[in-house]
């Protein structure tokens, strides 16, 4: 089972992949889009991405907030999925 963190570091490194933004800059409070600055297309790419490697499908409300809920919600779905 994953822990919040792993499914938080997978993100930050997809994200990283996107944007070429330094790691550092990502933290897990960082929305996505006014603090990390990612547009439309680049969300829906993290989502696809996303939903292919954790095995779930997430939603777009959730890619608004910043990455720790992004990372929550697809830990909750993965242990519902499990369950």
């Amino acid at each position: 089972m994953r822990s919040s963190e792993s499914v938080l570091d997978e993100l930050k490194k997809m994200v990283v992949e996107l944007t070429d933004l330094p790691a550092r800059a990502l933290t897990a409070e960082a929305c996505l889009t006014t603090d990390l600055g990612l547009d439309e297309l680049s969300l829906a790419q993290l989502l696809t991405e996303a939903e292919q490697r954790f095995g779930v499908q997430i939603p777009d409300r959730v890619l608004r907030p910043g990455l720790r809920d992004l990372a929550d919600y697809i830990l909750t779905e993965a242990r519902r999925k499990d369950a």
